[in-house]
């Protein structure tokens, strides 16, 4: 039985089963593009569907192909690293992400599925942020940071606490750098508001939108933030 038939008869809320339906696709139709907001997960009845890190579908750009009983589009990722292309003619169903527990219940496929997805999309950011090497490291930082969250938000977790070792070896190589210059971007993230420390390995992000901001920011414009965040204005006049 397909899942969307065990989550028609396992579910009561209304407003998931609206949201199930059956599409069928053409040959070289495309499903989503890179950048796509995730709306939700795919399960391939009929057909066979490629995945590529472009709309181009070419045999160098591909990331994989998926045939009849395959999900796709899952990952912890807001928006799609990749677009999804139709081989063959098929027949997909488009379940609703809200409902991504629920199936993980009636088919061990999708967690596994999902593990996959998640780990090739926080490779594929790694690779963005080091091709991204003349970008400074805080932006880099704010963009990794960025990602952790999203990844608790999607564990259940809070998505402002950074309860790992931010500071240590392996985000320093993650991130094409060193320790020392690691921590320093992180004091530069600090002063400009836009994380806190938080004893005794990780930290605390004060304000989402505006790491996600830096993240995004001219690198001349953050400097100019930076230098502003340093400054202490003159103490007054006393008024005798």
């Amino acid at each position: 039985m397909s899942p969307a038939l065990e989550l028609l008869r396992s579910t009561r809320e209304r407003s998931l089963r609206t949201r199930i339906d059956s599409v069928r696709v053409a040959a070289d139709d495309l499903l989503f593009a890179p950048g796509t907001e995730k709306q939700a997960i795919y399960w391939i009845d009929q057909g066979q569907i490629e995945l590529h890190w472009s709309m181009q579908k070419s045999t160098a750009d591909r990331v994989e192909r998926l045939g009849a009983g395959d999900y796709f589009g899952l990952g912890f990722l807001t928006h799609y690293a990749y677009a999804a292309i139709a081989v063959t003619e098929a027949r997909i169903q488009r379940l609703p992400r809200e409902a991504a527990k629920s199936l993980a219940e009636i088919d061990a496929r999708l967690p596994q599925r999902d593990a996959i997805e998640t780990q090739r999309e926080f490779a594929h950011r790694r690779e963005i942020m080091i091709a991204a090497g003349s970008q400074p490291l805080p932006q880099r930082l704010a963009t990794f940071l960025g990602v952790l969250s999203r990844f608790n938000a999607y564990e259940g977790r809070d998505p402002l606490l950074i309860s790992e070792d931010v500071a240590g070896l392996v985000v320093a190589d993650y991130l094409a750098s060193d320790i020392a210059a690691l921590r320093q971007a992180m004091r530069q993230l600090r002063d400009l508001g836009a994380i806190e420390f938080a004893p005794p390995h990780g930290l605390r992000i004060r304000d989402l939108e505006f790491l996600e901001y830096i993240a995004d920011a001219p690198a001349t414009m953050l400097l100019n933030r930076a230098s502003k965040a340093k400054t202490v204005p003159p103490p007054l006049p006393r008024q005798d």
